[in-house]
């Protein structure tokens, strides 16, 4: 048996994601397939406004 990432797998690990601790299995048994759903973390500076423009 092969593990194949999905591309979105690579998507969020190249931009900085990390897995979380939990993951969901499940098993597919119409194709005979291992499921896992993987849950991805990721660190993010709150944006603080110095001003702002009101439009009117």
């Amino acid at each position: 048996m092969e593990f194949e990432p999905h591309k979105q797998y690579w998507r969020y690990v190249n931009r900085g994601w990390r897995l979380a601790s939990e993951a969901k299995i499940k098993l597919d048994k119409r194709n005979r397939q291992l499921i896992i759903y993987l849950t991805f973390v990721k660190e993010v500076d709150e944006y603080k406004p110095r001003g702002y423009y009101l439009l009117m």
